[in-house]
């Protein structure tokens, strides 16, 4: 089976569950509740809503756009926005094209579908199944309540039909300058979304506060089954996707890697991206359908916070970050319980800090970072190809083991401490103390130190370097070792 038939596959399995009725032609039965609206081309391929209020609100009884069919909402201006609710059981599915020159908001507790060939070019656009009330709105409060059996919101990658009978890609949304955020219990995402600021919510309730700013929060409440699948490209400025469970999975049905890719390239952005899941996040196939690896790219951060485990699985997949206008590289935060990297999957950046409660293997020899630190309370394997690594501050809390590798030389300057260790670099090795004084590396057991260059152990007027441990120390040095102010000491028999 083709590639391209699986990630088929797999996304309808994932929204084939949702209560999607057969597509309306536009919105219909308007009823508008704050502000007028001039409605016109109910019942046609075209239809056009002009407000004059900057938070209108309009309820529905449905809210589809069929295929080639256009919904077209007229606004004061850029900052304006319009409510709308759907008040009857049905589903929204919009497969057309949804337009504004404002921001449009589509609240439908049975669910959102937006299919393949799907086309919307707003200046903003909220769609979520959970509740905003009329006065949050009114107030520019995003809190969004729990709604006992709220639906999906999905975007699919799903062609609608093969191009040679007028099909079209998957769902492309579109807010150049402005933001795209989608708030359910599960969320999937395919096709393309683009915008300054993206936050995907999958929870039973959220709230988000100071949007479209470096300082946004989004609080949610979310168990397990509260899933952010993504499977198509999200890029902006600031992307921030918050669920139970992430999953950044292989490719959607046109074959391309899923990405999630902020730059500070854009406009007004901070070129973050943060993942942030009460379980798990992964990154990398699900069900091992995808050959495909996904990617995360920022110009300044990638943070992947999660109360579960983080898993990097997949062939090829990256978190990698691409050189943006206003700065180069950037930094990984990864915090979780086991962080684990499978073959072949990279980090690349800038800085790589990581916070576990347990294990840590990212054992992979393409990663490339040059910066090093953090803690660990389970076992850490690091392998690490770039020119130089700076390793300061780390710390994995003994007995536990420390392999760090490093293609390049090496420069340790911090405290380094764990239990037995192997520290080696094909280059030279530096160490040298830290901003505090003098730096302990020590390890509660054996411990080898091997640089395939010079070793240079050299402390400063403010204090000794100092290589300890518990057991024994054992120097191997392809080049001169050079002692100044350096301690060496054995603490065992």
């Amino acid at each position: 089976m083709k590639r391209g038939h699986l990630a088929l596959r797999i996304i309808a399995l994932a929204i084939g569950a949702m209560p999607w009725h057969e597509a309306l032609s536009n919105p219909t039965g308007p009823t508008p509740v704050r502000g007028v609206a001039s409605i016109s081309g109910l019942g046609t391929p075209s239809v056009t809503v002009n407000t004059n209020n900057a938070k209108a609100i309009i309820n529905w009884q449905g809210f589809s756009i069929d295929a080639f069919e256009t919904t077209r909402f007229a606004q004061p201006s850029a900052v304006s926005a319009v409510l709308n609710r759907v008040t009857s059981t049905q589903a929204s599915s919009i497969l057309g094209s949804l337009q504004s020159n404002g921001r449009v908001f589509l609240i439908n507790p049975n669910g959102i579908f937006f299919g393949g060939g799907a086309a919307v070019d707003v200046a903003g656009l909220v769609a979520s199944s959970l509740n905003l009330t009329n006065d949050d709105f009114i107030s520019g409060r995003l809190r969004f309540t729990e709604t006992p059996g709220a639906g999906q919101v999905v975007t699919s990658g799903l062609t609608r039909a093969p191009a040679d009978f007028g099909g079209g890609p998957g769902t492309v949304i579109n807010a150049p300058g402005g933001f795209v955020y989608l708030v359910a219990p599960s969320i999937v995402t395919g096709g393309e979304i683009t915008a300054t600021e993206v936050i995907l919510a999958a929870a039973r309730s959220v709230e988000i506060i100071n949007p479209g700013t470096p300082d946004v929060t989004v609080n949610i409440s979310a168990d397990p089954e509260n899933t952010m699948r993504n499977f198509g490209a999200i890029s902006g400025g600031r992307i921030n996707i918050f669920a139970g469970v992430i999953h950044i999975a292989g490719s959607d049905s046109l074959g391309s890697a899923a990405t999630v890719s902020a730059s500070t390239a854009v406009a007004g952005a901070d070129g973050t991206v943060t993942l942030r899941a009460t379980g798990d996040i992964n990154v990398g196939p699900e069900g091992g359908f995808f050959a495909d690896g996904p990617r995360i790219e920022a110009s300044k951060r990638v943070k992947m916070i999660a109360d579960g485990n983080i898993t990097m699985s997949c062939p090829e997949c990256a978190v990698e970050f691409v050189p943006g206008t206003e700065v180069r590289g950037g930094d990984i935060f990864l915090k979780g319980k086991n962080i684990t990297q499978g073959a072949n999957a990279s980090l690349l950046g800038r800085r790589l800090t990581i916070a576990a409660n347990g294990d840590v293997d990212l054992g992979n020899i393409s990663n490339s970072a040059a910066r090093f630190g953090g803690r660990a309370s389970g076992n850490v394997v690091f392998n690490n190809t770039s020119p130089t690594l700076n390793v300061t501050g780390l710390t994995v809390e003994p007995p536990h083991s420390l392999s760090l590798t490093q293609q390049g030389d090496l420069k340790i300057k911090g405290d380094v401490i764990s239990g037995p260790q192997t520290i080696s670099a094909t280059g030279k090795v530096l160490v040298t103390p830290g901003r505090t004084g003098g730096i302990i590396v020590f390890a509660a057991g054996p411990q080898s130190i091997e640089s395939g260059g010079d070793m240079t152990i050299r402390g400063t007027r403010d204090g000794f370097a100092l290589i300890a441990s518990s057991d024994s120390t054992e120097l191997t040095v392809g080049g001169t070792l050079r002692l100044r102010r350096a301690l060496i000491l054995d603490f065992g028999p």
